[in-house]
């Protein structure tokens, strides 16, 4: 929110007043569609409210003119709620050999990585942790990663498969662009 006043320190009733969002950061529209920039026309109240929002994490800076003033408010913007689980490493290893890389990344529904995430990930089929466990749980790093090595018990080859959850998640199942069924 910010208060247009002019130089008696009065209401600017009627003043227009154009708000700003730097990359990654959103306000709502007169439709509640995220848009970069909106104008305003300041009631008699002088009082203007806008709602923000942001699609990537760090700082967002929101930039008010009206006229020939300017003004800036800034928030710092987290990584969202996990909600995509990525594994990636080589397709072939050796059995009961060198342990083959293995990533878990975790990312908010904007694709933003979430640090601090705690995981599981299974092995099953002919897979293992080197070491030779079959579950293990880990936490993701500040880029919102986790690389581990996997090997296989088996010498004649086979499928193996690992697979990561999160234990909880408050966005599971809403499109981006929304939570739950409410637009952002």
């Amino acid at each position: 929110a910010f208060t247009a006043l002019t130089s008696s320190s009065l209401a600017a009733s009627g003043a227009i007043c154009t708000v700003s969002a730097t990359t990654g950061g959103w306000l709502l529209d007169a439709s509640n569609l995220p848009t970069a920039s909106r104008t305003f026309n300041v009631p008699s109240s002088g009082s203007v409210t806008f709602y923000g929002l942001a699609t990537t994490a760090g700082v967002k800076t929101y930039t008010i003119t009206c006229g020939a003033k300017t003004a800036t408010a800034s928030v710092s913007v987290a990584a969202g709620a996990q909600r995509f689980i990525t594994i990636t490493g080589a397709t072939t290893g050796t059995a009961n050999g060198a342990g083959v890389p293995v990533t878990v990344a975790v990312t908010d529904r904007y694709g933003n990585p979430t640090s601090g995430t705690a995981i599981t990930v299974t092995a099953s089929g002919v897979s293992a942790f080197t070491g030779g466990q079959t579950m293990q749980s880990f936490t993701t790093d500040a880029t919102g990663k986790y690389t581990f090595l996997a090997t296989s018990l088996v010498d004649a080859g086979g499928a193996a498969t690992f697979s990561a959850s999160v234990a909880v998640t408050t966005e599971n199942s809403s499109a981006a662009g929304k939570s739950v069924s409410t637009v952002i």
